[in-house]
């Protein structure tokens, strides 16, 4: 029934009145008289707040702008309000959440000053918290107060190196000094980190209690008040301040690289697109910077259409971001390029801060178009990344891949009101500011449906569908399956492909039934339909997980092993593809097939320099290649293999005896002799004597007749004074040139054991008599 509008009226004016005379609790019971009339007017829902927080009845206070806020959403004065309350309840959490959302509502409504305001009260409370720093510094840069955004970046450069991030705030101090080159502030931070001295901390606040009556506040009916203000958002603007955030701070990052015109490990350059679209040296990192700084500036003031063309510019020079993405989609949106945002949304859709917000504006959009069936599917994706929100992690996977076939069935319902309703529904449990509290009580009433740990999908109060005759559906065959009738279970998995015959988990169920059954090559084929079309899907995670199974099952599946090679490096997961190629080549390797184990360990080195994988990994690799290579009595290529062993790893052993005993066999004695004193002069610049004589040893046991080598060992041995040993290498020498009739060399080595005093002297003497006499009666006429 419709409200009075004179009573109304005449309870205002009474209220404005006592308020004006500063007699709160009359003006309090005005407005309540007024809200009688009409319960969700916003003017006499704040008056009434305001009365009763002059009144300090704070938690009846917070109810009224809690219910405020729901009325006016964009409204933010009610927020800043709430703030306030939740300070005076001893809730500083939820004060600053709630005045980072006020600060950013004034930002879009243009009133910088407000915004400041809210950010300072945030770090008043809480002088760590690095966004509403980061904001404050922003917001001062842009509007030339140069002093004061200094301080806010000084504060945050040491709140970087309090998270022991310590390039971090190196680049804040450097940022600071390219604003106020002059600055002592700046300058004396700059000198502490560099002398490894703590920055001054922001001073904290001192957190009070709340007032004795308002320790317990029982009167807080409903658990959404509380999460309300901590969801803060709905999922759209959620990623919307997200999304400007990620973007604002990239302003920070990458001015010392652009200084020194070094490559950043972080920054802007990080997240360019690089060789996939361009070259690297052709992104301009200040050009990106530019085109940031103004895209925040225009989009604050609510000039959405020039700020996605300033976004679309840095786009176009390489920024690759989801971030990036997911805002100019927001921004097309606003300005009616509905094609358009959704081409930027689906760069989006995939990364894990944006998948929810950017799936359900698409779903909106499509909606807006009047593509109802595309629209359901995407509001259900959006319905099950919220589910999954609001569930225990455990248990968040289990809860997705059980949505898998609801988001099936709905392809294959042609009824466009079903599909309308669906959107609807949907959109309407979505589309608020309290969403996860909406979510989390209807979980609470599914939970009184679900039995044994049984998870539910929200989706089966959305609509009841044949998706639900699926999920019973499996829910049987594991009962079946687990009472070990298979036979049973598999007829029932025939039977829920009618309602989802693309829906991979009910195959993959099959395939499990089939191993029970102990039919490996069934199952084998079943897991690896499920690996292609998960594949083909472009959900190459999951595919892994199936090309594992199949390998655990069937260790000598060829195919297998290079599908899942191929998904790992899809997946940016280089170094597990590499060791999947190292294992394939083992396995060509135990086949004798020699040829196809060197292809496929080259093809493993080849991905690991292009991934600049560790080092450790291509020299096991090239190990393994020099072995098939001596292997295949193919002395070159092995000689290339240890050649690039000892590039990567100066100090490998193996590599180095290799290369010296390889070199000798192949008659290189020059190219042997240069290998060994490189290792040799390499082992000296490190101290290592000890391991020159280790390594001199084995090379001389390999090949005993290396007289050089053993020269060089009977060195050693004199210079440590081990002079027996030295003695003994000498006289093998004699001996084995005495053997080749090399009188002149044996001569020499005699002479060298003489040099050295040996006890039997005499010995040598005689025999070095008898040399030189038997070579001059081979002179003589």
């Amino acid at each position: 029934m419709a409200g009075r509008e004179d009573v109304f009226q005449q309870a205002m004016n009474m209220g404005h009145s006592a308020a004006w005379d500063q007699q709160w609790d009359r003006a309090a019971s005005f407005y309540r008289q007024a809200l009688e009339e009409f319960p969700d007017h916003l003017g006499a829902l704040t008056n009434l707040g305001l009365a009763l927080y002059e009144l300090k009845e704070y938690p009846n206070a917070l109810r009224c702008y809690l219910r405020a806020n729901q009325l006016s959403p964009n409204d933010p004065l009610p927020v800043e309000k709430l703030a306030q309350i939740y300070e005076k309840l001893g809730k500083p959490e939820h004060a600053q959440a709630a005045a980072m959302q006020a600060a950013e509502m004034q930002l879009k409504n243009r009133d910088v000053q407000k915004a400041i305001d809210n950010w300072k009260f945030v770090t008043r409370l809480n002088p760590d918290h690095q966004k509403a720093h980061m904001r404050l510094a922003l917001v001062y840069e842009r509007m030339g107060n140069k002093e004061e955004a200094v301080a806010e970046i000084l504060i945050i450069a040491s709140l970087f190196q309090q998270a022991n991030q310590i390039d971090r705030a190196l680049q804040a101090v450097n940022y600071a000094l390219q604003l106020m080159p002059s600055s002592t502030q700046a300058l004396d931070a700059l000198a502490a980190l560099k002398e490894r001295k703590p920055l001054p901390r922001p001073g904290r606040l001192k957190q009070q209690a709340p007032p004795p009556d308002l320790q317990q506040t029982p009167q807080l009916e409903a658990p959404a008040e509380e999460t309300a203000l901590k969801a803060e958002l709905d999922p759209i603007s959620e990623a919307r301040q997200r999304a400007l955030s990620d973007l604002a701070n990239l302003l920070f990052e990458n001015h010392e690289a652009q200084k020194t015109g070094q490559t950043p490990r972080k920054g802007i350059q990080a997240i360019t697109r690089g060789s996939e679209a361009r070259a690297p040296e052709q992104t301009d990192p200040q050009r990106l910077v530019y085109y940031l700084s103004q895209l925040i500036e225009l989009q604050s003031r609510g000039e959405t259409s020039l700020a996605a063309r300033e976004l679309e510019r840095a786009i176009e020079i390489g920024l690759d971001h989801p971030a990036a993405f997911f805002d100019l989609g927001l921004l097309h949106y606003e300005n009616g390029r509905m094609e358009s945002a959704l081409r930027m949304l689906q760069h989006a859709v995939h990364h894990p801060d944006y998948a929810l917000g950017a799936r359900f504006l698409a779903a909106r959009i499509l909606f807006q178009l009047g593509k109802t069936k595309e629209a359901a599917v995407q509001f259900m994706k959006s319905l099950s990344l919220a589910d999954a929100a609001v569930v225990p992690q455990a248990q968040a996977r289990e809860l997705l891949q059980i949505y898998d076939p609801i988001v099936e069935s709905l392809t294959q319902i042609a009824d466009q009101t079903y599909h309308k309703k669906v959107c609807e529904n949907i959109a309407e449990l979505l589309n608020r500011n309290d969403w996860r509290t909406q979510l989390a009580r209807a979980r609470e009433q599914l939970s009184s449906r679900a039995h044994d740990g049984e998870i539910i999908p929200l989706a089966d109060m959305i609509t009841e569908s044949r998706s639900s005759l699926v999920v019973e559906a499996l829910a049987r065959i594991h009962e079946l399956a687990q009472a070990g009738h298979q036979r049973s279970a598999m007829e029932e998995a025939f039977h829920a492909l009618q309602y989802a015959p693309t829906y991979l988990p009910l195959h993959a169920l099959m395939g499990d039934i089939l191993l029970e059954q102990n039919q490996v090559p069934e199952a084998v084929e079943k897991y690896t339909a499920v690996a292609k079309s998960y594949s083909s899907r472009g959900e190459a995670r999951r595919a892994v997980e199936y090309y594992r199974k199949i390998i655990e099952i069937a260790p000598h599946d060829f195919t297998a092993r290079r599908n899942l090679i191929s998904q790992l490096i899809a997946t940016g997961q280089a170094e597990e593809a590499v060791r999947e190629q190292i294992n394939l080549a083992e396995l060509y390797y135990s086949q004798a097939d020699l040829e196809m184990a060197r292809k496929t360990l080259a093809e493993a080195m080849r991905v690991s320099q292009l991934h600049h994988l560790d080092p450790a990994l291509a020299v096991q690799i090239l190990h393994r290649l020099a072995d098939i290579s001596m292997q295949s009595l193919d002395w070159r290529r092995a000689l290339e293999a240890y050649e690039q062993i000892c590039m990567l790893k100066p100090d490998e052993e193996k590599a180095r005896f290799s290369l010296v005993t390889i070199n000798f066999h192949l008659g290189q004695e020059a190219k042997a002799l240069s290998e060994m004193d490189n290792y040799i002069n390499y082992l000296n610049r490190q101290g290592q004597q000890d391991r020159i004589v280790t390594f001199l040893e084995n090379l001389v046991n390999e090949a005993p007749g290396m007289t050089t080598v053993r020269r060089r060992l009977a060195e050693f041995y004199r210079q440590m004074g081990r002079t027996a040993e030295a003695i003994a290498q000498l006289d093998e020498i004699g001996e084995i040139l005495l053997r080749r009739g090399d009188k002149a060399g044996a001569i020499q080595a005699i002479e060298a054991i003489l040099a050295l005093k040996p006890a039997n002297s005499g010995q040598y003497l005689q025999l070095l008599g008898q040399i030189r006499q038997g070579m001059s009666l081979k002179d003589s006429p």
